[in-house]
């Protein structure tokens, strides 16, 4: 017999769910009523976006609430800095709109699919040197509670619930209005340099700062590491770079042939990464930040991600470098590092410390199990907290003894969902049942 494929699969395909229904509500008021009926009912409900967390966040067991009917542009005020988006506008989307009326984000993620909502409710963050998570440049939120109430939170307005509702997971609502500080448009610089991978990550902390935007790439398997930064300067309307276009350089293609080969016979791998490295020479872009900062994923891939105290996060990554050698294993794609400061959000992995951030990635199509494994052990012994949209295997108690306010959090989430009709497996685990 043919088995049914599932409803709904994220983007790497490492998570299927097959929710009795999906909703597709087209605003606040069908939001709402979507939640008093599964309240009735007794039915449990998960937000869902683009699909790009790797972890069973977006799982839904019962009904799914697909957000992404609910985008676009609400208002903006340019003199105050502040524009508000609806949850299911994707970043490149949010980005171009903002381009259109001479503003940006002062930060942001690198993938242009992942929606808004998605960003703030997995604790997202771009690669800039002291810079807090997206949600850091939050000032309110709307959201539906599990009560089907419409509340409005921000530093003001509800303020005891602002600390949760900034990284949330879905857990205290859905949300329907994001509004962020936003700055006048500016044109990034961006430079890359292959770097010695021992060299910069003995001085990482200060390699990793002297510029708006700082990223590093590292192939396992060799010794060198592509260090990527980027400054903002005037903006400049050349019109070389327009919204939504992403510069082509053939790197798709060459990443796709190295996965492709390295799975058939992952012996090649460390030999391919070093090849790739010969074509990762020193290059130089300068454009509007979706173009410059921002791409798309080249090819599906399964992501564990932890962030770590910024002094460790050098001697994590070559105690990594030590273990994928002693195992023998076969990693063909890039470690990325960033950093994120100190917040207050009360899941932000950065509560109240600098970290750096280490996203461990494995192709879709090969096994990620052992190095997964072999990765998160690492992060843990040094106090590091994952990505919440990460494939990781962390436990409540386990995130409450490195979260302070991880009971906080807790308290909030049963004021705003009472019956817990927005838990689902993965919630069941990293925030307990």
């Amino acid at each position: 017999m043919k088995s049914r494929r599932s409803a709904w699969r994220n983007w790497s395909k490492t998570v299927e769910a097959d929710p009795s229904r999906i909703e597709r509500p087209a605003d606040v008021k069908a939001t709402q009523a979507i939640i008093r009926d599964a309240l009735a009912h007794g039915s449990r409900v998960r937000p869902v976006g683009n699909g790009f967390s790797a972890s069973g966040i977006a799982v839904s067991p019962e009904i799914a609430v697909d957000v992404t009917a609910l985008r676009g542009l609400v208002r903006v005020d340019a003199e105050a800095g502040l524009a508000t988006f609806l949850p299911g506008t994707t970043l490149g989307e949010a980005m171009a709109a903002l381009e259109d009326v001479g503003l940006a984000f002062e930060s942001s993620t690198r993938n242009v699919d992942v929606t808004l909502g998605g960003i703030i409710a997995t604790g997202g963050h771009g690669w800039g040197h002291g810079y807090g998570p997206i949600s850091s440049f939050l000032t309110e939120m709307k959201l539906v509670t599990g009560t089907g109430e419409l509340i409005t939170v921000s530093a003001r307005k509800n303020a005891e619930l602002w600390s949760a509702a900034r990284i949330n997971l879905g857990a205290l609502g859905i949300m329907t209005e994001l509004t962020f500080r936003v700055v006048p448009a500016y044109t990034a610089k961006v430079t890359e340099r292959l770097e010695n991978f021992l060299a910069f990550t003995d001085k990482l902390e200060e390699r990793m700062a002297g510029a708006h935007h700082v990223q590093a790439s590292w192939r396992p398997h060799t010794g060198r590491i592509a260090v990527t930064r980027a400054m903002h300067v005037p903006h400049q309307a050349s019109g070389a770079i327009r919204p939504g276009k992403v510069t082509a350089s053939g790197q798709d293609f060459r990443s796709q042939l190295r996965i492709g080969v390295g799975r058939v016979v992952p012996a090649l791998v460390p030999t391919l990464n070093r090849l790739a490295n010969v074509f990762n020479t020193s290059r130089m872009l300068e454009g509007e930040p979706q173009a410059a900062l921002a791409s798309r994923p080249e090819v599906p891939v399964s992501t564990l991600e932890y962030s770590v105290p910024i002094a460790a996060t050098g001697a994590v990554l070559r105690e990594l470098d030590r273990a994928i050698e002693r195992q023998r294993l076969a990693v063909p794609s890039e470690v990325l590092v960033t950093t994120t400061a100190p917040d207050d959000a009360y899941l932000a992995q950065s509560y109240g410390r600098e970290v750096g951030n280490i996203s461990v990635r494995m192709p879709s199509s090969m096994n990620s199990g052992a190095y997964f494994a072999c990765a998160e052990e690492i992060f843990i012994d040094y106090e590091g907290l994952p990505h919440w949209a990460g494939a990781h295997t962390l436990r409540a108690e386990e995130i409450a003894y490195v979260l302070p306010r991880f009971g906080d959090f807790l308290s909030v989430r049963h004021r705003l969902d009472p019956n817990l009709m927005f838990t689902n497996p993965y919630l069941e685990r990293v925030l307990g049942e």
